[in-house]
């Protein structure tokens, strides 16, 4: 295997790995928006609730935001993949 191939092996998983970072975050993120929204209807005691949800969000955030500084970490030497563009790079 070329330098190359292993470069580009790697961004690959790099990239699935972004992809399944941001599917956890955006359904973190929509458990805590709807949280959120309904939070004037929960007792007063359930804030913990909302706390709960806004930990798991801003973990699944920071488990996307490591992908995308390890993939960007790789460098770009090669040819950009097809799926960068989706990525916002």
């Amino acid at each position: 295997m070329t330098e190359e191939q292993a470069r580009r092996g790697l961004e690959k998983y790099w990239l699935s790995r972004i992809r399944d970072a941001r599917v956890l975050h955006s359904h973190a993120y929509e458990q805590l928006r709807r949280i959120a929204e309904s939070f004037e209807q929960l007792p007063a005691d359930a804030r913990f609730i909302l706390a709960r949800a806004r930990r798991a969000e801003r973990a699944a955030f920071l488990k996307y935001w490591r992908a995308i500084e390890i993939y960007a970490s790789l460098g770009r030497e090669s040819q950009p993949l097809e799926d960068d563009d989706q990525l916002g790079f």
